[in-house]
């Protein structure tokens, strides 16, 4: 989704219930050839048990998979990335 059409709008669509815990793993999971090929190291810690939110999937996955980009990218090679999500 282009950023202008994002700032364009003005309201959220397709509000739904789902597991952030989920989308960052499948997030996680995306990138990881790119992890592995600069040696990173990524420290995932996922606690407790409410890890549902509502809100718009698409924004949220796009929003969880540009921090993990830009860690990415401006990690050095063997760096470490540490992840954190606490669902209490």
């Amino acid at each position: 989704m282009a950023v202008a059409e994002l700032e364009s709008r003005s309201a959220l669509k397709n509000i739904e219930r789902f597991s952030v815990a989920e989308m960052l793993r499948q997030i996680i999971e995306s990138y990881s050839p790119l992890i592995e090929k600069k040696s990173i190291r990524l420290d995932v810690s996922i606690k407790g048990s409410n890890h549902f939110v509502t809100g718009e999937r698409l924004l949220i996955h796009q929003t969880l998979s540009n921090l993990l980009i830009n860690a990415i990218d401006f990690s050095p090679e063997g760096g470490i990335i540490e992840i954190q999500l606490d669902g209490d």
